[in-house]
């Protein structure tokens, strides 16, 4: 856990970096400059996804889902923290079961045009 703070800490110390996940939401929460962003979907959505994303079966694609699902968990609690979708941690939330993920990346750009 220290290595990954140490990590994600020295990325973000050299700014215009983007970094998906890994508890960054916690690691940078005080930090000034950095926007945290939650992009979520319905399970289905995500399994349709991986299915012709990945050209996975869609055993497979509810199987990866359940394990990458349980490692997020796993990663949190370690940190001691269970509230890791609570969208009161976020500056902006995408739900890409109702935006698709070209108008989430839009709307990201626009958040951080206007804040430069």
């Amino acid at each position: 856990m220290d290595l990954l703070q140490k990590i994600i800490t020295e990325i973000a110390s050299h700014g215009n970096a983007v970094i998906i996940g890994r508890a960054s939401q916690y690691i940078l929460e005080n930090e000034k400059d950095v926007y945290h962003v939650l992009v979520r979907a319905n399970k289905e959505d995500r399994i349709r996804f991986l299915e012709k994303k990945y050209h996975l079966s869609r055993h497979q694609a509810q199987r990866a889902i359940d394990m990458e699902d349980k490692r997020r968990a796993n990663l949190y609690r370690k940190f001691g923290k269970m509230d890791y979708d609570d969208p009161i941690r976020y500056h902006l939330v995408i739900n890409t079961s109702k935006v698709d993920i070209e108008d989430g990346s839009k709307l990201v750009g626009k958040m951080l045009n206007r804040s430069s």
